[in-house]
């Protein structure tokens, strides 16, 4: 598959799923909803990047990857904080410290 093909079919697939997301849902669990999926599509980016990084070590392309690897760790960090913050708006429990969560790596 082209890049460019799985950028724009991956973006008109979210653009079209993410608003039935939280469509009728609360503001606060709307944001919940959505700082859970991202997330957990971050700590999947954070996972490819590491693997390939690793795999491709020596490799003219490892610092990209190694460079994505970086980045996406700093954004699940992130995304933890945010997810966080919704469960509180929302009013939901945090889970159990064993739960195995995204940005608990």
């Amino acid at each position: 598959m082209d890049g460019n093909q799985g950028e724009a079919g991956g973006r008109a697939g979210a653009d079209e799923w993410l608003p039935r997301l939280v469509q009728g849902q609360s503001p606060e669990a709307a944001a919940l909803a959505l700082a859970n999926l991202s997330s957990k599509v971050l700590t999947e980016l954070y996972k490819l990047a590491r693997t390939e990084a690793q795999a491709r070590r020596g490799q003219a392309d490892w610092g990209r990857w190694a460079k994505l690897a970086n980045a996406a760790r700093n954004t699940v960090l992130q995304s933890a904080s945010c997810r966080d913050v919704a469960r509180e708006l929302a009013g939901a429990p945090a889970p159990a410290p064993d739960s195995g969560e995204a940005g608990s790596e």
